[in-house]
């Protein structure tokens, strides 16, 4: 898997927002371009969406953008329940 490419999988809970947060902070230092893949997803707390918007937001900031590549349904549903599509730019 490339440096660049993120890719959520299976059960994303609060236990994994920690490991999570290192995991984007190194992607955020290099200031590139980000693909987040989430095909895989079978279910994200709100702790981990709330860590994403915050990422990308960053990201945008630093001049990058973040790409959403093989999106689940229970990712683009969390999305839509908590009204993130515009600040996810999915």
């Amino acid at each position: 898997m490339s440096d660049n490419i993120l890719e959520l999988e299976g059960v994303m809970s609060i236990a994994k927002a920690e490991a999570l947060h290192h995991q984007l902070e190194e992607m955020f230092r290099k200031a590139e371009d980000v693909e987040i893949v989430t095909k895989n997803l079978e279910r994200i707390d709100t702790s981990i969406l709330q860590s994403l918007t915050a990422f990308v937001r960053d990201l945008r900031g630093a001049g990058a953008k973040v790409t959403w590549d093989e999106q689940s349904e229970v990712f683009s549903s969390a999305v839509e329940i908590l009204g993130l599509k515009h600040h996810l730019d999915v």
